[in-house]
C-alpha cells in the first residue's frame, strides 16, 4: 500500500501471503489452500468485503515476483487495432524486469522453491494426463466405462452412467492418483513374479 507516496508493506496482508507460500511448500495444493482460507474467513483489503477466495487468486500470489520485491512490466498489452483488447504478452512485446521495485514480503529462495515445485507438479500432471488418456476402466457394478472428472483440483474416475444421472449405479468414484499408483504397483508385482520363472526355451537350450 502507499503511505506518504511510498510503497510500504501491509503487515496483516503480508502474513497471509507468507502463509500461502508456506502452506504450498509444505504440501498443500492451491485448492486446499483456497478452501482453508475460506473456512477461516481470511480477508484481504484488495478484495471486496465478504468475497470468497478463489483458486486463481492463490495461483496469482504463488506466481507473483512482486512479493519478492521485483517486478516484470508489460506482462499484458493493448492491441493497436479495433476492437482494442488487453491480452497476455507471450513474447509479442518486450518485457522489462526491475529488481528491488518494492519492499519484499518473501525472500528469493522461497519464490524459487515455489516455482520449482509448481514446475514439478505441472510436469507430473502432464505425465498422469498422458497415462490416463489411454486408460479404460469398467464399472464393477454395471459394466459401463468409467469417465474422468475433475473436482476441487483432483481428478476422479467414476461410472459414466452415474455421472450423467441416468442410473442409480452404486459404484463410487476413485481418485486418479490412487488408480495410477495401484497400476504401477501391480505392474511391479507382475514383473517380479516373471523373474522367478525361467523361460522354457532357455531350459531346453541348457539341457540340450
Amino acid at each position: 500500500m502507499l503511505k506518504n507516496k511510498k510503497i510500504v508493506i501491509n503487515e496483516d496482508e503480508a502474513k497471509v501471503i507468507r502463509r500461502i507460500f508456506d502452506l504450498y511448500l509444505h504440501g498443500m495444493g492451491t485448492q486446499q489452500i483456497t478452501d482453508l482460507l475460506n473456512r477461516e474467513k481470511v480477508s484481504s483489503s484488495n478484495r471486496r468485503e465478504g468475497a470468497e477466495w478463489g483458486r486463481n487468486a492463490v495461483r496469482y500470489i504463488l506466481h507473483n515476483e512482486k512479493y519478492m520485491g521485483d517486478a516484470i512490466f508489460q506482462k499484458h498489452y493493448t492491441t493497436e487495432t479495433l476492437p482494442y483488447r488487453r491480452i497476455r504478452n507471450n513474447g509479442e512485446k518486450p518485457m522489462y524486469y526491475t529488481e528491488n521495485y518494492n519492499p519484499p514480503i518473501i525472500d528469493e529462495n522461497t519464490l524459487k522453491a515455489t516455482q520449482n515445485l509448481i514446475k514439478q507438479k505441472t510436469e507430473r500432471e502432464k505425465r498422469q494426463k498422458s497415462s490416463s488418456s489411454s486408460m479404460k476402466i469398467y464399472c464393477p457394478e454395471c459394466g459401463r466405462l468409467f469417465g474422468r472428472q475433475t473436482l476441487k483440483g483432483h481428478n476422479y474416475w467414476n461410472c459414466s452412467k452415474l455421472t450423467s444421472n441416468r442410473s442409480n449405479c452404486k459404484s463410487r468414484r476413485v481418485r486418479e492418483d490412487i488408480i495410477i499408483s495401484t497400476a504401477i504397483m501391480i505392474r511391479k508385482q507382475i514383473a517380479a513374479s516373471e523373474r522367478k520363472y525361467v523361460p522354457i526355451s532357455r531350459l531346453t537350450r541348457e539341457n540340450a
